[in-house]
């Protein structure tokens, strides 16, 4: 995950996206902690199976969403996927009202 990515704000009624940046018309290439810290965010907040190239990657939020995964299985699934990564990484919650805030934080 090498190629700088950037994401859109959250916008109401709105699905955030991840594209590719582009600076000076080209992609940035990454390297070092930069690209460990977007590495990290990018396997804790990816869909489980919505990249069909790689069916097995991601978490499932939906299943969360319908109540056909907790959220200490989705904990296992954030923290198996960013060790297989091997990045230096972990998750942490917090709740603001009802809604459940995911950061992803260097050890």
């Amino acid at each position: 995950m090498d190629a700088l990515l950037t994401n859109t704000q959250f916008v109401n009624g709105a699905y955030p996206y991840w594209d590719f940046q582009i600076v000076g018309g080209i992609v940035p290439i990454i390297s070092g902690s930069e690209e460990a810290s977007q590495c990290a965010a990018v396997l804790a907040y990816t869909q489980f199976g919505l990249i069909p190239q790689l069916p097995s990657v991601g978490v499932n939020w939906t299943g969360m969403l319908t109540s056909v995964e907790t959220l200490d299985s989705i904990d296992t699934q954030i923290s198996t996927t960013i060790n297989q990564a091997q990045v230096p990484y972990k998750q942490t919650y917090q709740l603001n009202g009802r809604q459940l805030v995911v950061n992803i934080v260097h050890q």
